[in-house]
């Protein structure tokens, strides 16, 4: 049977057609608070990519249809509408407030109406994305495959067990922010951040982080439903979801790292072992939906050999602070063809930015800044953003001194980072053997990018001291700390040439790792036990 359809001219004209005006409800459905003006702006600017889309990327789509993926394609379409109309009802935008509120009737004309260019949209991301994920998997060895399928069911029964006793890791009710250390992750599930575009942690810092998890919170959604027994079901399959991307990150660094076999098990092993990966792959943040679109850039960079690096869109909308990698996105043949790929990333970018209903974030940018400028250091000596980084350098392995405090807005119990006041030996210690390591292997492409990053956490945290207003710099932990695992492996298999000695070696680091921070694990379950449990 032949999966496609080919159409006629006219019957293309009208798809076209059809989609640029589709595209315009599309835009209306994923708008932010706004007044008419930028509305109106925003839908002409809809409008004319609409028509440039047709004209361009789409000239050719409607051709040759292929049925599945329209069937598909359709179904993930109206699921989008679906559910971005009970946004609108639950009142979850505050939207288009020039006009009061919109009826629930008009809601579902606009979602309804906005369905087929949502459908175009995903059919052609399938047509892109598909073979790159089947390219992927094609290539995992029998032992990738087995790694993945048995931290499938270990974090996926982890994950039931430990949301089921405590609520504080997803969501509570009478607390949205900062239960576990300075997390929004109550906010985060109440709003859905990774569905919704429009959440209001999804500004500057992620502005297109609702666009770009969706495809992993549809999936979590859709399992929640259907496994509708599955206690707290979207937040423990969007949890388990998120594991699986981390795990697919490792395997790309252990592909950039040319390590194999036994090495390969290694340096999982230590990735996994490490207080920052453990903690916040069970306590919902943004960070690691992130940290895979940063990884896949880099992995993209170096062995997908592509012209033009997509990736790089995911890793900065997803997190702004990612764009410090635009040198990495490009082959650099001259100027001109580097330049030329970096606009066309960046027109893609502008594109779903207006598409998606993001443009009101241009005319508020300024009030905004001034807002997250709150959470810089400014107010600090340097001398206690040092304090405050080296801490968070050292709980990237180790757990850091933690405890119970009363949140100083809410008064409701927080387990937080303790006010730090010394040096921490360790976190110099690790700098160290990272610089260390760097001279070392300074001829090592993945440990000049570390290096980069960390250097990059450095300036972003120590000396802007982005959170150090409230002590809060572990939160960033596991979106920095593969840089440091990269080089302090580096060296260890830079300097240790006998395979049973460094065998040894890691494992026996492992094994502290887990006996000194394990305690710190129960005292995390204990705390969202008796303040935050069922």
């Amino acid at each position: 049977m032949n999966k496609e359809i080919k159409l006629s001219l006219k019957m293309q004209i009208l798809l076209k057609v059809l989609f640029v005006f589709s595209l315009l409800f599309t835009n209306l459905l994923f708008l932010r608070n706004c007044d008419f003006y930028v509305l109106v702006f925003s839908l002409i600017l809809t409008f004319i990519i609409g028509l440039v889309l047709t004209m361009k990327t789409f000239k050719s789509f409607f051709a040759n249809i292929n049925t599945i993926y329209a069937v598909v394609s359709l179904f993930f379409g109206t699921y989008i509408a679906k559910t971005y109309f009970n946004f609108h009802i639950l009142d979850y935008f505050n939207n288009l407030s020039y006009v009061g509120k919109f009826t629930s009737q008009h809601w579902v004309i606009i979602s309804m109406l906005s369905i087929f260019a949502l459908s175009c949209i995903v059919y052609l991301f399938i047509l892109k994305i598909f073979p790159v994920i089947k390219k992927f998997y094609l290539n995992l060895s029998l032992n990738e495959k087995r790694y993945l399928a048995i931290s499938l069911i270990i974090s996926f029964l982890a994950t039931v067990f430990l949301y089921y006793f405590v609520r504080g890791f997803y969501f509570d009710k009478s607390v949205a922010y900062d239960i576990y250390y300075t997390s929004d992750s109550a906010a985060l599930f109440k709003g859905n951040a990774f569905l919704n575009v429009n959440m209001g942690e999804n500004d500057l810092r992620q502005p297109l982080f609702g666009l770009f998890s969706l495809p992993f919170a549809i999936f979590a959604k859709l399992f929640s439903e259907i496994f509708y027994f599955v206690p707290n079901g979207y937040a423990v399959f969007l949890t388990v979801i998120q594991i699986l991307l981390i795990n697919v990150s490792v395997i790309m660094l252990c592909r950039l790292l040319k390590l194999k076999g036994l090495n390969q098990f290694l340096f999982s092993l230590i990735y996994f072992c490490t207080f920052s990966t453990v903690v916040f792959s069970f306590i919902m943040e943004q960070y690691i939906i992130g940290l895979f679109y940063l990884i896949l850039t880099i992995y993209a960079f170096y062995e997908s050999k592509k012209e033009v690096n997509y990736a790089y869109i995911g890793a900065v909308s997803t997190l702004l602070t990612s764009g410090i990698l635009f040198p990495f996105i490009s082959k650099f043949k001259n100027w001109k063809y580097w330049l030329k790929n970096v606009f066309k990333c960046f027109i893609l970018f502008i594109v779903l930015f207006i598409i998606f209903g993001q443009l009101p974030q241009i005319f508020y940018v300024v009030e905004r800044i001034k807002v997250l400028f709150g959470f810089s250091g400014e107010k600090l000596l340097f001398s206690e953003k040092l304090v405050q980084y080296l801490a968070f350098v050292r709980s990237i392995f180790i757990f850091p001194k933690s405890g119970f405090m009363l949140d100083k807005v809410t008064h409701l119990p927080s387990y937080r980072v303790l006010d730090i006041y010394g040096f921490s030996l360790i976190g110099i210690g690790i700098l160290i053997l990272c610089l260390i390591s760097f001279i070392l292997n300074r001829k090592n492409k993945m440990a000049i990018i570390s290096s980069v990053w960390i250097l990059f956490s450095f300036v972003l945290l120590c000396v802007v001291g982005w959170g150090t207003a409230e002590n809060g710099l572990i939160l960033y932990s596991l979106y920095f700390s593969w840089a440091f695992i990269i080089l302090l492996y580096l060296l260890i298999d830079k300097i240790i040439k006998n395979k049973k000695f460094k065998f040894g070696l890691i494992i026996l680091i492992c094994i502290c790792l887990c006996i000194i921070n394990i305690p710190e694990y129960i005292n995390l379950i204990q705390f969202g036990l008796q303040h935050y449990g069922r």
